[in-house]
């Protein structure tokens, strides 16, 4: 267990952490409002490859964990999602020849997709599944050193604001080339074969996980909606503060994930899980907000903004509730419930969300920093619902 939660650390680590040393250094050299656009088209680009990805990776996770004949558990989902990437390159290659001004910006939105190659064919579902988390941490390594490099290489003035999504789509690449390579060798692709009816079963289960994905506007939408709103600046600010977020995080990730292969339906295991992470998620919360001034300040590479603290501020409190989040829901309701379970309360979470959302909205009285307190409406409230379910499943239908 210490093995697993020192080699996903270091990956989560080196995953969150490199985004520290690029964005001070991409943010001065090419501006906010450039970072911005750059942001706003991947946001647009990650929504849809979200569509390809049909959010199973939940269940793939479980599959490959339960399943004997992991060939197929962990290429079945893979061969899916590259049948419908190839509609979306398509479609996103026209999108990306209608928008563009001029050939920058052609190849800024083109390669904005690169959301696409990890959703698709990043094995996540087969490293937490079966616990490779070392091939994780040097796919990790690999793709994080050819990026840094790229950048520092390739964008040194204003005008190649372009390039940014080009260092993310090479590094990806190389990355993904090497756990594959390193995954044949461990595993005999040749006994892969085609299971229709797991397919289809892949997309039984998706139906309410990728409409819960879809209509997300605390997070998928999230970018698109500040966009076209609060405009590109905007969505350099939220970025940047998303950031030091998932930073924050990365310490109940990798206990959540490095438990998971591990972890049986025992409920005293479950709720003293809930209560380290708990623990960790207050801690972090409480470092955050103390040197929120340091870190933003370091991250834009100038004084930062109040609406920038103040955003801080009110998305932090969601390190709050994310234990219960991981714990309840990604750990415990996907895992033990029924398949379309978690999907459903995803998918009642949204329509709450979306409901405040538009009556604010609408009401012509949002500001930017109201939108932070929609977020955490919508991840609290996703975390009570998990809690919940936890309850009734343990509770409930036993007494029935």
């Amino acid at each position: 267990m210490i093995k697993k939660v020192t080699l996903l650390g270091a990956s989560r680590i080196i995953q969150f952490m490199t985004p520290m040393f690029v964005l001070p250094y991409i943010i001065c050299v090419v501006g906010l409002e450039s970072y911005g656009k750059y942001i706003y088209w991947l946001g647009l680009s990650t929504y849809l490859s979200n569509v390809v990805g049909l959010n199973i990776e939940t269940y793939a996770i479980r599959r490959v964990a339960e399943d004997d004949n992991q060939v197929d558990a962990i290429l079945n989902p893979i061969l899916l999602k590259l049948v419908l990437a190839s509609i979306l390159i398509l479609c996103w290659s026209l999108v990306s020849m209608y928008n563009a001004a001029d050939a920058k910006e052609f190849i800024l939105i083109l390669f904005c997709l690169y959301p696409l190659l990890s959703v698709v064919l990043l094995p996540t579902h087969y490293f937490v599944g079966v616990g490779d988390f070392k091939l994780q941490l040097i796919c990790s390594i690999i793709e994080k050193l050819t990026l840094l490099i790229l950048v520092f290489l390739l964008v040194r003035t204003k005008d190649d604001y372009y390039l940014i999504p080009l260092t993310y789509s090479f590094s990806l690449i190389f990355s993904i080339a090497f756990c594959y390579i390193n995954m044949s060798r461990n595993i005999n692709m040749s006994n892969y074969k085609l299971n229709v009816s797991e397919i289809k079963k892949y997309f039984n289960v998706s139906k309410y996980l990728i409409l819960g994905k879809l209509s997300q506007v605390h997070t998928t939408l999230a970018v698109f909606i500040i966009g076209n709103i609060f405009g590109f600046s905007s969505v350099g600010i939220f970025d940047v503060v998303n950031k030091v977020l998932n930073l924050s995080k990365v310490p109940l990730s990798v206990i959540s994930q490095a438990v998971y292969s591990s972890m049986k339906s025992c409920l005293r295991r479950y709720i003293a899980l809930f209560g380290l992470m708990t623990f960790f998620g207050i801690v972090f919360y409480l470092l955050v907000n103390y040197f929120s001034l340091e870190i933003l300040s370091y991250l834009y590479s100038e004084p930062a903004s109040t609406v920038s603290l103040e955003l801080l501020s009110i998305l932090s409190l969601v390190l709050i509730s994310t234990p219960a989040l991981m714990v309840f829901g990604t750990n415990y309701v996907a895992r033990y419930g029924a398949p379309n379970t978690y999907g459903k309360l995803v998918l009642l979470t949204n329509v709450a969300t979306i409901s405040i959302f538009s009556g604010w909205y609408y009401s012509g009285n949002m500001q930017f920093l109201d939108f932070a307190w929609i977020v955490f409406f919508a991840e609290t409230f996703l975390s009570s619902l998990c809690v919940i379910t936890f309850i009734y499943m343990n509770f409930g239908y036993k007494r029935r």
